[in-house]
C-alpha cells in the first residue's frame, strides 16, 4: 500500500452557452491551474493575465468541445488570450453548437478574418442566429443585400423575422421580402436573435 495522497480526479466540465465564474473556475481545476484564483465577474483577459500557461490547453478544450458555444469562445480567445486567428476560424467553422454564424461575423469585425470565410460560415449555420448574423454581415461588414436575404430566408433558427426588419430599416431592403419572411416564422420556434 502506498502513502501518497491521491489528489482527486477533475471532471472535464462540459462548454457551456455563457461562461461565468463556476464553469471559469470548473475549467482552470481541470486544466491544471489554481481555480481559487478565478474571481467573481472575471472577464477572458483575466484568464489570460493569470493563466497563460493554460492557453494551449484550453485551445484544445474549447476545438474539442461539442457542447455549449465553442464558436463564442474561439473569437474571445483570438480577442483577449492572443490566441492564433487560424486556429478559431477552424473552431468556429467546425462549430456544431452555440452560434458560429455570430462568431464568424465577430471574426471579421474585430479580427480581421476574411469575409468571404464568414459567408460560407453564416449560411451553413445549423444552429444560433445565422439570420442575424447575415443581417450583420451586410451593416459591418460590406457582404452583398442579395446574399444575406437569402440566408435571412432560409434560417430555421434564430431570429429570421428580427433579421428581415433590420435589412430593410438599414440596409434598403424590400419591405414585401421581410413580409414573406416574417409569415413564414408564423409557428416557428426561435431560439435566437434579438
Amino acid at each position: 500500500m502506498s502513502n501518497k495522497i491521491r489528489k482527486p480526479k477533475t471532471k472535464k466540465p462540459k462548454c457551456p452557452d455563457m461562461f461565468d465564474v463556476v464553469f471559469g473556475r470548473n475549467l482552470v481545476r481541470w486544466l491544471g491551474g489554481d481555480a481559487s484564483l478565478v474571481a467573481s465577474g472575471w472577464c477572458w483577459k483575466n484568464f489570460s493575465r493569470a493563466f497563460p500557461q493554460l492557453r494551449t490547453k484550453a485551445e484544445k478544450y474549447f476545438a474539442a468541445a461539442n457542447t455549449g458555444d465553442p464558436a463564442w469562445a474561439a473569437y474571445r480567445m483570438v480577442r483577449d488570450c492572443d490566441s492564433d486567428r487560424a486556429w478559431a476560424e477552424k473552431v468556429v467553422a467546425a462549430a456544431k453548437t452555440g452560434d458560429p454564424a455570430g462568431a464568424a461575423y465577430w471574426m471579421v469585425r474585430d479580427r480581421g478574418s476574411d469575409r468571404a470565410w464568414a459567408e460560407k460560415v453564416v449560411a451553413a449555420a445549423k444552429t444560433g442566429d445565422p439570420a442575424g448574423a447575415a443581417y450583420c454581415m451586410v451593416r459591418d461588414c460590406g457582404s452583398d443585400r442579395a446574399w444575406a436575404e437569402k440566408v435571412v430566408a432560409a434560417a430555421k433558427t434564430g431570429d429570421p423575422a428580427w433579421a428581415a426588419y433590420r435589412m430593410v430599416r438599414d440596409c434598403d431592403s424590400d419591405r414585401a421580402w421581410a413580409e414573406k419572411v416574417k409569415g413564414s416564422e408564423r409557428g416557428k420556434t426561435c431560439s435566437g436573435g434579438g
